[in-house]
């Protein structure tokens, strides 16, 4: 993320990951929900950042996001709609964006979810399996990474049946003893099923067009030094690529979409045989 960025979070929920991003890293966020709840909250939580909160399905939004998140809401989609997902964050990403989907996986497809489990707390849910994922993708991204926090889940559901115990005493002016007994079943069984590795926890990184990173130990050659330039001042130059030409691709501060040729950069010059480019790549250009 960088600062002035637009992002999409796909199921803000209470607004806790908009308010990170736009705290934490500068960007602008919009955030969507079908939950009338979930918005209210959401937009106390960010009241007072860029963060603009929709009670919206995704399907029915417009416009382009420099990046996209989705937090446990893919797990609500359902196998019918799938490609129906991607393709529409497809249509809002931005070609040099990021998407970054974060969801509940299993070990095998399916279409349906426990018994208990859709009764009594997520109807209509579906955990997804990695097929279902990537057949569902194939086409409009290109995979980039592909994590499992499976384990860690496990901990962090036993985390919050232990908070759930100690806030008993004032949850129970608010709920009852089924209650209690329904939500200490769902979250200890939804620990062991990540125990026992049934269940997994997946961040999925998924991009456009392929990211490529720009190649080190490359030589570069400076074409134009800029008017008026000078060793240790900022100056716009262009320099030349003299490594394998990168066809049909734009150069942006990312290097989200590779190197062209060609390109123009904002550099410090260190005297006229390095330039150093004020994007975070901790790279040197000799040129």
């Amino acid at each position: 993320l960088q600062p002035g960025q637009k992002v999409l979070d796909i199921g803000c929920g209470w607004g806790g990951t908009a308010r990170f991003m736009a705290e934490g890293y500068g960007v602008e966020v919009v955030g969507i929900t079908v939950s009338q709840a979930q918005a209210e909250l959401a937009r106390k939580h960010c009241a007072g950042l860029p963060v603009e909160i929709l009670l919206k399905d995704y399907r029915d939004l417009e416009g382009r996001f420099d990046r996209v998140v989705s937090i446990g809401m893919f797990e609500h989609v359902g196998p019918k709609n799938y490609r129906t997902y991607f393709r529409k964050v497809a249509e809002l990403l931005k070609e040099d964006g990021v998407f970054l989907l974060h969801t509940i996986g299993g070990n095998t497809p399916s279409v349906k979810t426990d018994p208990w489990i859709e009764r009594y707390i997520f109807p209509n849910g579906v955990i997804p399996s990695a097929q279902q994922i990537t057949a569902a993708y194939e086409g409009c991204f290109v995979l980039e990474d592909w994590h499992n926090f499976g384990t860690h889940y496990d901990k962090t559901l036993m985390a919050w049946q232990e908070n759930f115990a100690k806030a008993w005493p004032e949850l129970k002016q608010s709920y009852d003893e089924r209650f209690r007994r329904m939500w200490n079943y769902y979250l200890t069984s939804c620990a062991a099923s990540f125990r026992a590795r049934d269940n997994q926890l997946w961040q999925v990184v998924l991009s456009k067009n392929g990211i490529v990173a720009l190649p080190s130990g490359v030589q570069y050659r400076v074409i134009d030094e800029g008017e008026g330039s000078r060793p240790g001042m900022e100056s716009t130059v262009k320099v030349h690529y003299r490594g394998s030409k990168i066809d049909g691709l734009e150069f942006d501060s990312s290097f989200a979409r590779g190197v062209p040729e060609e390109f123009t950069v904002n550099a410090v010059l260190k005297g006229w045989q390095e330039v150093l480019p004020l994007m975070k790549t901790g790279a040197t250009w000799q040129v």
